[in-house]
């Protein structure tokens, strides 16, 4: 899969999908954007545990964002589980982060 295919099946559910699409896509836009956000805090207060809460929420973040691709280009069902799943464990470990 190439990065323009991603590109474009992003591109496309946010211009041209239905409401509930639009939202759920920009939604996990944000959520990208916002744990990019707290690894940067995390490294400039040089707090080591927050550091690697925050690799692993991007990397949980990350991968729910490419598994919600997938879904959109393939519409298999394993792929919205996968997504909800890395979702899941985003939250999980940001909310661990919140006590580190």
């Amino acid at each position: 899969m190439s990065i323009s295919l991603i590109i474009a099946a992003l591109a496309w559910s946010i211009t041209s999908g239905k409401l509930f699409l639009i939202l759920h896509s920009t939604l996990g836009i944000l959520l990208l954007g916002l744990s990019v956000f707290y690894l940067g805090v995390a490294h400039r207060a040089n707090a080591v545990g927050a550091i690697l809460i925050g690799w692993l929420g991007l990397l949980a973040i990350l991968f729910a964002a490419v598994n919600g691709v997938l879904f959109l280009l393939a519409q298999q069902a394993i792929n919205s589980v996968w997504m909800a799943a890395g979702f899941g464990v985003a939250i999980m470990l940001y909310a661990i982060g919140s006590f580190v």
